[in-house]
């Protein structure tokens, strides 16, 4: 049987959903191959240092960011979702949906407003937020916060940068 040239017979295929189930067991080094629990080295518990890069993400010490990306918002939020479940975050109360989380999402387009403001869903120690550019409309943005900072409480709710900027407008 003869082969057609330029043809290898693989056939890549990406699937967003088993994706993200992959990563946390190899971020683990769980050789047992077992998905991980949330006894295992969950973000929560073990906040990544400043610099580091997590699952795709990278944290600062205090903030934690990645970026999903599915298909639709429906397939994206359910990503983050299993991803909160997965990094010890599932007892935080979320939306039950994408449509509900589009409920969180600021009417305004004017980007000053939205650079000052969270553009999503904000539940301690969790931000779902919706990307400043509205043609992005199957990304989500994840931010997690190092709830054993001794100032988690005012930098979660940007408290100081609110003084400040109303020092600098007086």
């Amino acid at each position: 049987m003869r082969r057609k040239k330029g043809r290898t017979g693989i056939v890549p295929f990406i699937f967003l959903n088993f994706a993200i189930h992959l990563l946390p067991v190899a971020a683990n080094a769980n050789n047992s191959g077992a998905k991980p629990t949330n006894s295992d080295m969950a973000l929560r518990k073990d906040f990544p240092p400043a610099g580091a890069e997590y699952l795709g993400g990278e944290s600062d010490g205090y903030e934690y960011r990645t970026v999903f990306a599915g298909s639709n918002l429906e397939q994206t939020y359910a990503m983050v979702v299993q991803f909160l479940k997965e990094e010890g975050y599932a007892e935080v109360p979320l939306p039950r949906n994408a449509d509900e989380l589009k409920l969180f999402r600021l009417p305004t387009r004017n980007r000053q407003i939205l650079l000052f403001e969270d553009n999503g869903y904000v539940h301690n120690p969790v931000k779902i937020l919706f990307p400043i550019d509205r043609r992005k409309r199957t990304t989500l943005i994840l931010c997690l916060y190092n709830e054993a900072d001794p100032e988690h409480l005012l930098k979660f709710h940007h408290v100081m940068e609110r003084r400040i900027r109303e020092e600098e407008n007086s």
